[in-house]
């Protein structure tokens, strides 16, 4: 309550208003037949961001091809019968950089990866290994030091977490396994826990609710014993790091327990003190950590599961000790996975999603709620970028200019002129609100450069 009031007056003081994240969700693939996971990479190298997503249902694995950066998806397909396919990831697996997709399939217990052989979006399917009983996710990570991504694996019917080498070719070695104590193992993830340059493994298992990390002690792969982070818990879904609190150290988010979100904040050294991020996490099944409102600090993502939504968890303090949660989207049946990515080249992040039961893949644009709705037609607003004067051309006389910052935040303003000038204001994405003398009102994104 604290935390609130001070920010309620700072807003005050500055002579701000404030007006909320607003999402617009844009359709990415319908009929998506149980999409159970997403991702984020530039596929074919033309400077935007395409999304990957697999159907646990339709047993596929696709690319959407982001064709003019702005956020129109053509849908192809990577590779079928994909038995259950659940979790896909992307990564440069071999050496001519091109961007290649891992794919971990649930009921045909395999781990794939994808050769991008043209950097155009033209695949070969290469088999990993097919020793995982149940391959629920896949990640990348370049675990021994030497330069290219090796691939790590959760597969839930053999609690077992596991790594391959890449010789840097995408030719991958035996099955190293890191511990098969994470009984129903789901989750996997990598981050420099204890700050020695060595990759670390996180995991999450959900038969017995556990949160755990493993010390990558030679740099080469070799584990240590499992340390356990969090056990109070039942079900355990999900695991990942992020710096929550600004002071370098990478911190654990994990989804546990049906309704939590948790996270543990560590010193560097892998000693960790708890903080809660929300109760309300129904069936939380993804989770992802990004500065969503522009403002310097990790936020956290969550798809609910059985709450049939996905939120956005923001970092009040920037310390990640205060929270308040946001509803981006309700209604999105069986939410599974959720990622983030600037979709449209315009500076601020969106939110990429799937929900099994909802069928599609979606991506949520980010916007300023009371900004979103356009009344005045045929007016333009010229140059954007720019680095201080903004035109604007309209068919009726503008008797308001209005500009607005990424935290809704209204920082200039003007009357009865057909020009603004943001050169005092910084470098980044801005919303500029036109009125006219009918109170018709226009909005657009405006780049300061």
């Amino acid at each position: 309550m604290k935390t609130k009031l001070f920010l309620f007056i700072s807003l005050t003081l500055f002579g701000y208003s404030y007006a909320q994240i607003g999402w617009e969700e844009h359709i990415i693939q319908e009929n998506a037949n149980g999409p159970y996971s997403v991702y984020t990479a530039d596929i074919n190298d033309d400077g935007y961001m395409d999304v990957i997503s697999c159907s646990v249902w339709g047993d596929k694995v696709f690319w959407h091809e982001n064709i003019d950066g702005q956020g129109t998806f053509e849908t192809h397909i990577i590779q079928e019968n994909v038995d259950n396919a659940a979790s896909v990831f992307a990564a440069y697996i071999n050496a001519d950089g091109y961007m290649d997709v891992l794919s971990a399939s649930d009921a045909g217990d395999i781990v794939n990866w994808y050769e991008n052989t043209d950097g155009q979006g033209t695949f070969v399917t290469h088999i990993i290994t097919t020793n995982v009983d149940g391959a629920i996710q896949v990640h990348a990570a370049d675990i021994d030091g030497d330069g290219d991504m090796d691939v790590l694996s959760a597969s839930e019917d053999d609690d077992k977490i596991a790594w391959y080498e890449n010789d840097g070719d995408g030719i991958f070695g035996s099955q190293q396994i890191i511990s098969t104590s994470q009984d129903g193992a789901r989750s996997v993830y990598t981050a420099d826990i204890d700050e020695d340059g060595y990759m670390d493994v996180l995991a999450a298992s959900y038969l017995d609710g556990k949160v755990a990390w493993y010390r990558n002690i030679d740099g080469q792969g070799t584990f240590g014993t499992e340390i356990i982070i969090s056990n109070i818990y039942n079900n355990a879904w999900r695991v990942t790091a992020s710096d929550l609190n600004g002071d370098g150290h990478m911190d654990v988010i994990a989804l546990i327990d049906d309704y939590r979100i948790d996270s543990w904040q560590n010193d560097g050294q892998g000693n960790f003190i708890f903080y809660e991020i929300s109760t309300s996490a129904i069936g939380g099944e993804g989770v992802y950590a990004k500065d969503i409102d522009g403002d310097g600090d990790n936020d956290v993502l969550c798809a609910n599961f059985f709450g049939h939504n996905i939120s956005w968890n923001e970092n009040i303090n920037g310390q990640g000790t205060v929270w308040l949660e946001r509803i981006i989207q309700e209604n999105v049946t069986n939410a599974s996975s959720v990622h983030a990515a600037d979709i449209n080249g315009d500076g601020d992040m969106d939110v990429i999603a799937t929900g099994r039961g909802y069928g599609k893949v979606v991506w949520y644009e980010q916007g300023i709620l009371g900004l979103n709705e356009n009344t005045l037609e045929g007016f333009s607003v010229y140059p954007s970028p720019t680095t201080g004067v903004l035109n604007i051309q309209s068919k009726t006389p503008i008797t308001e200019i209005e500009i607005y910052n990424q935290l809704g935040q209204l920082v200039l303003s003007n009357s009865n002129k057909n020009t603004i000038d943001i050169s005092s204001v910084s470098q980044g994405v801005y919303f500029i609100k036109i009125i006219d003398e009918n109170g018709n009102i226009g909005t657009q994104k405006v780049v300061k450069k």
